[in-house]
């Protein structure tokens, strides 16, 4: 016997982000907070520089003690149907200075 389950009408095979982590530039003491979210997703893992950062497996990651640089964040999310990770977004640390943003 092969018991097959059907989808609901529009579900993908792997969790929909509502919101992913952007581009951003802070100064290296100031606080910066990454969010992500998917509505199915169980569970999230997330990456710098393609690496697995240790105990990040929230909705939110609090970046506090950043070295000057710039390195990429993304996040995979997984739900019974697969997973799925957004673009990678960039942070840029400044170590000094000012930082305008231009938008």
């Amino acid at each position: 016997y092969v018991f097959v389950r059907p989808t609901a009408r529009g579900q993908t095979d792997a969790p929909a982000f509502a919101s992913a982590p952007e581009d951003a530039q802070v100064m290296i003491h100031d606080p910066l907070t990454l969010v992500a979210y998917a509505p199915t997703a169980v569970s999230y893992q997330w990456l710098k520089d393609g690496e697995p950062i240790s105990g990040a497996t929230g909705t939110t990651l609090d970046i506090s003690t950043a070295r000057p640089g710039t390195a990429t964040y993304t996040v995979t999310a997984t739900d019974a149907a697969g997973h799925s990770t957004t673009a990678s977004a960039r942070i840029k640390v400044i170590s000094g200075g000012t930082v305008l943003t231009f938008r």
